[in-house]
């Protein structure tokens, strides 16, 4: 039995190389196509003025899907809340959130 399982792992592996043979790499986004993400997922919500030093200080080292997060979750707080205005304090906040509710990978 162990034998065909192994069979089976390598014939998968190479079924599953054939059809995705190319790999993308994807680098983390510049502070400009960070504001696009966040001004995107936020369209339907007034922005105050934002210090974008400070969003893009919060937003270093997230990828494209966990900026789109952070801002949703700064849109859900600022519903939640009553408050009318998303504010710079808002996405930092919602960025420190996700980075505390990750879970902790080094651990073994």
């Amino acid at each position: 039995m162990f034998t065909r399982l192994m069979r089976l792992m390598l014939v998968l592996d190479s079924a599953v190389f054939r059809r995705f043979d190319s790999v993308i790499h994807y680098a983390l986004p510049e502070p400009e196509v960070a504001k696009w993400v966040i001004c995107n997922r936020l369209a339907a919500f007034t922005l105050g003025h934002l210090s974008w030093v400070g969003v893009f200080e919060a937003c270093e080292g997230l990828s494209h899907s966990e900026i789109a997060v952070a801002a949703e979750t700064a849109a859900k707080k600022v519903v939640l809340s009553g408050r009318e205005q998303i504010t710079t304090a808002g996405i930092v906040a919602a960025r420190l959130d996700r980075s505390r509710q990750a879970p902790d990978t080094d651990q073994g």
